[in-house]
């Protein structure tokens, strides 16, 4: 399959049996009836959950740090990181966990603080009214076919949120998060 751009706004995608299929991009001013499927309001400011998030973050990897130590000589010189060690020692692989929920609990405080908005997979996290974090997950009807809009990260180097058709992917929107 190949995909030919004749600089016009359409799109011509030629098959193996050369059936041509013709491909318009989405309308981005078209406007989309966004409706929020559920929200949930953790009454907590999001400077206060990127430091939680730093903090379990620091202090479990102390405490793994720790517990490596007491293998490797036996005995850690601390009564605090004895303590630490034991907690990383007792969670085994939950530390991983702990420590990779702790990076990502910090990382989405840190930016729901400077942008006010933040993506993780489909749930969009946002400042209520009240300055606390809201949980959501928006979605919205296909304007083109039946199915429905979902969020979607443009990707590693696009930091731009997107709503993404379920049964078409080239049905795809731009998602302004300062208009809701």
């Amino acid at each position: 399959m190949w995909i030919n751009n004749h600089g016009n706004g359409n799109v011509i995608a030629h098959t193996i049996r050369e059936s041509t299929i013709n491909v318009r991009p989405a309308d981005p001013l078209q406007e989309l009836d966004i409706e929020r499927r559920w929200t949930l309001i953790v009454p907590i400011r999001p400077s206060t959950l990127g430091i939680i998030g730093m903090l379990s973050f620091i202090m479990t990897g102390i405490g793994t740090v720790a517990s490596c130590y007491s293998v490797l000589f036996g005995t850690v010189p601390n009564e605090w990181l004895r303590w630490l060690a034991l907690f990383a020692a007792r969670l085994g692989f939950g530390t991983i966990v702990l420590l990779v929920a702790s990076a990502v609990v910090a990382a989405l405080g840190w930016q729901l603080a400077r942008r006010r908005f933040a993506q993780l997979g489909s749930i969009a996290f946002e400042i209520s009214g009240e300055g606390n974090v809201a949980m959501s997950a928006l979605s919205a009807p296909c304007p083109r076919c039946a199915g429905r809009l979902r969020l979607s990260s443009g990707g590693e180097h696009d930091p731009h949120v997107y709503f993404t058709c379920s049964r078409n992917p080239g049905h795809c929107w731009p998602f302004d998060y300062t208009t809701l």
